[in-house]
């Protein structure tokens, strides 16, 4: 029966393998919300966290949040090629340009790269790129050589860097890259190796928040702290923030992606392994791991969708057990967000997903919408969509390549019935014959050849126009 199938090989390109996520439910479902939430909030304005009832509160100024409504509206026009998005994510990018000269925060990534690079890259716009630059500009201000960091806020003196940082780092790489001083790759680079040496715990896990002397350039408590690593929005200082956490498997994965340095993906991996095993049954955190896993704990599904977004980038540069194992994490957590538990179709909330925590501690945004979930939940969906149109039929694993592997996961599953079961290639419920024929049919191919350079490493060549 082996020799049978083996001598079945099909150089073509395959058709992908069935989806146990509904991708185009999911995104039908977030242009219905997109659509209202553009009708209904002031131009110049940005919807923030959902409140009781469902509606968002909009704050009365730009916050550090506001990049994410256009990076959703972006998603929406990188998907579908409708002027209509386009139009709309314009509308919404372009207020934002005034930001491009502050100093006072280290958030311009989130307000700026994910509106103006985003559609840079899609539309090659040279003012949108022109803003970038300054953005990035103004970020490089807040780094200090001593510390090897750049200060995230101001209101908590004298230095403190927090995890989330990590994700601005993309701004000052891509300017790097795109006429920008070398300077800034050089800050991206030592403030990833400072955040890796002082944030990440020896097991993988996480500090929100590390205070540095800006003289010394050490870790050094502030006043009225008696330790300089501790958190904000966690549980405790012991303890790991699910959103924090997520940051950092993003961030790091992203810093490997420009700097191909092995610590970095060594990093990414550490983080996302402690990730992964600490997560609940739907793979949705807790909004802290060490919080009680109890029904009346909130949890954060901006967490979960930012690492599922990650997590699909960091299985395009590892190979086997690892590889697999990110995607099916990845997997797991974006069915349950695109599933009835999670996905706020059929509820008054105007966001996409449902049971985020913003801020716990200060009862801000506890089990509520929040728009960079959102944001993060659509472009892990496209960097999952990628991926799957990549694997041929048979590929039960995932490994790339419809082999020995694969048959024994259709042999052990063969007469299951179920939503999703691995060996269920056409997605018709069952493992049946007909999934026998597309692996015999495909048996000996590789459905994605490995890339010619890290750089670009990627699942699946379109993934590249998600590297904004």
């Amino acid at each position: 029966m082996l020799t049978t199938i083996g001598l079945a090989l099909l150089v073509a390109a395959m058709p992908a393998p069935a989806q146990p996520v509904d991708v185009d439910a999911a995104f039908a479902f977030a242009a219905t919300q997109l659509a209202a939430t553009h009708a209904a909030v002031p131009s110049g304005r940005y919807p923030q966290h959902t409140e009781s009832g469902g509606a968002w509160y909009v704050p009365s100024s730009r916050a550090w949040t506001c990049g994410f409504f256009p990076m959703s509206l972006w998603a929406m026009y990188e998907r579908t090629g409708d002027s209509a998005w386009r139009t709309m994510a314009e509308a919404r990018t372009s207020p934002i340009a005034p930001d491009r000269y502050k100093t006072d925060t280290h958030d311009l990534g989130f307000m700026l790269h994910t509106s103006f690079g985003y559609g840079y890259t899609l539309t090659g716009n040279p003012n949108y790129r022109s803003v970038d630059l300054q953005a990035a500009a103004s970020l490089a201000t807040r780094y200090n050589a001593k510390v090897g960091a750049i200060k995230s806020w101001d209101f908590q003196e004298p230095f403190p860097v927090i995890i989330d940082n990590m994700m601005n780092l993309e701004l000052l790489f891509w300017s790097a890259e795109n006429g920008g001083p070398s300077s800034h790759y050089d800050i991206a680079r030592q403030h990833a190796i400072t955040t890796a040496r002082e944030h990440v715990r020896d097991d993988g896990s996480s500090y929100h928040v590390v205070d540095f002397n800006p003289t010394t350039g050490l870790p050094a408590a502030r006043p009225g702290e008696p330790d300089p690593y501790r958190t904000h929005q966690g549980l405790g200082d012991e303890t790991t923030w699910a959103r924090g956490q997520a940051w950092g498997i993003y961030g790091f994965t992203m810093t490997y992606r420009f700097t191909d340095e092995q610590p970095f993906l060594d990093t990414a991996q550490l983080m996302a392994d402690w990730y992964i095993d600490r997560l609940p049954a739907d793979s949705i955190p807790y909004w802290d791991f060490d919080a009680p896993a109890s029904p009346s704990t909130p949890r954060d599904s901006s967490a979960a969708a930012v690492a599922a977004s990650a997590l699909l980038e960091l299985a395009g540069y590892v190979d086997g057990d690892d590889r697999i194992r990110y995607i099916n994490a990845a997997e797991a957590a974006l069915a349950s967000l695109a599933g009835s538990g999670y996905l706020a179709a059929g509820t008054s909330s105007d966001a996409i997903l449902l049971h985020g925590t913003y801020n716990y501690n200060s009862n801000t945004g506890v089990d509520a919408g929040l728009i960079w979930g959102d944001a993060y939940f659509l472009e892990a969906l496209l960097r999952y969509e990628d991926l799957m149109a990549s694997l041929a039929d048979g590929d039960a694993d995932r490994d790339r390549d419809v082999d020995l592997d694969d048959f024994v996961i259709l042999k052990r599953n063969f007469g299951s019935d179920g939503w999703w079961t691995e060996g269920d290639f056409d997605g018709n419920g069952a493992v049946d014959l007909d999934d026998f024929s597309a692996l015999k049919r495909n048996f000996g191919t590789t459905s994605v050849p490995e890339p010619a350079s890290l750089t670009l490493l990627a699942l699946g060549a379109l993934t590249l126009r998600r590297r904004r």
